[in-house]
């Protein structure tokens, strides 16, 4: 490789590499929040690798004095070492967490795509056609169907709402850890995972709408299905972003690209895991059956307004939360320790 290809090729990394020097130069670390302060981590290390390559094959060009210059400037941060501070759960879920959905708001938008499409042409085609839902759904779901009951009846008369609660989480979970892992497929496992169970979903509704029964099965989903849906997005999205790091890293070493990303996909499973248990939770306890001081009509009205507020203030939260700038201390991290990482 020559001179002028080595700059087109890397120009642009060093630039990016030089803007967040200068900020950490006249502010300090502390105006980098934890995924800044890893992105400017790579950088640097990338950068160390170009310095290397042009010390041996362009000693003395001024492309070498450039990345000394700037290598150099950096090298006394990883000696200038503050204390490390320990995990700081509020401050994850206050800042970290609703930070790493909304930049990671692509690849939750792609899986939302994903999960409503199937969802869509299994509503319509079980609607249209009954009969296909019998190559999507289970047999005892369409035999209940048919038998104009909901499946869900049995399930909820034969087992207390704190059991079904703690076995809803943990199907839930399974779910959620499998659309992350499938992300290492390069992203062919989660989609088919997210298409599968919208197809399912969709079908279900379908198949309830053709048989009269469209209002039960709303108002079965109606409190739980929101919140529930959204996680399935966010680790759909995780799982996306590791296959990104995979398919197309960008201008990162694929491992550097699936550390980047991995922490990010990490992030997003680790704080949908309260939203789980309360979607367990409602699902186990007011999806199933109603309340004593609700009768009649109201308590389909009381299932939407309680799917309706959960998912609302959830959204609220994620897409207002953390907006300031994060310290890097309490993100458990230091300037240090992030540069020197491997």
């Amino acid at each position: 490789m020559n001179l002028d290809r080595f700059v087109a090729r890397n120009q642009e990394q060093w630039q990016a590499l030089e803007e967040r020097l200068k900020v950490v130069e006249q502010h300090g670390p502390q105006r980098l929040d934890a995924e800044e302060l890893h992105d400017f981590a790579l950088l640097y290390r990338k950068a160390a690798d170009d310095l290397a390559y042009a010390r041996t094959f362009f000693s003395d060009s001024k492309v070498t004095e450039y990345l000394n210059d700037v290598v150099g400037r950096i090298h006394p941060l990883l000696y200038n070492r503050s204390r490390r501070s320990p995990i700081d759960v509020v401050a994850f879920f206050r800042r970290d967490f609703p930070r790493t959905f909304r930049r990671s708001w692509r690849s939750i938008t792609t899986a939302t795509g994903i999960f409503v499409l199937a969802a869509l042409v299994g509503y319509l085609g079980t609607w249209q056609n009954p009969s296909a839902a019998r190559r999507i759904l289970p047999a005892h779901v369409v035999q209940s169907v048919d038998a104009g009951r909901m499946w869900t009846s049995d399930v909820y008369a034969m087992a207390p709402g704190d059991y079904l609660s703690a076995k809803l989480f943990t199907n839930n979970i399974a779910v959620t850890f499998t659309l992350l892992a499938l992300g290492m497929t390069g992203g062919v496992g989660t989609v088919f995972l997210l298409g599968l169970n919208g197809l399912t979903l969709g079908a279900a509704g379908g198949l309830c709408h053709s048989a009269g029964m469209g209002g039960p099965f709303w108002s079965f989903v109606a409190a739980h299905g929101p919140l529930e849906l959204l996680v399935v997005f966010i680790a759909g999205g995780a799982g996306l972003e590791l296959a990104m790091a995979l398919v197309a890293p960008g201008p990162w070493r694929r491992g550097d690209a699936l550390r980047l990303r991995g922490e990010r996909a990490v992030k997003l499973i680790v704080g949908s895991m309260p939203l789980l248990v309360v979607a367990g939770v409602v699902e186990g306890v007011i999806s199933g059956g109603a309340p004593l001081w609700v009768v009649g009509r109201g308590y389909d009205l009381a299932r939407v307004l309680c799917g309706l507020t959960l998912v609302g203030a959830v959204l609220s939260y994620l897409l207002l939360a953390g907006r300031g700038k994060a310290r890097i201390a309490a993100a458990g991290q230091s300037l240090p320790r992030a540069l020197m990482s491997r």
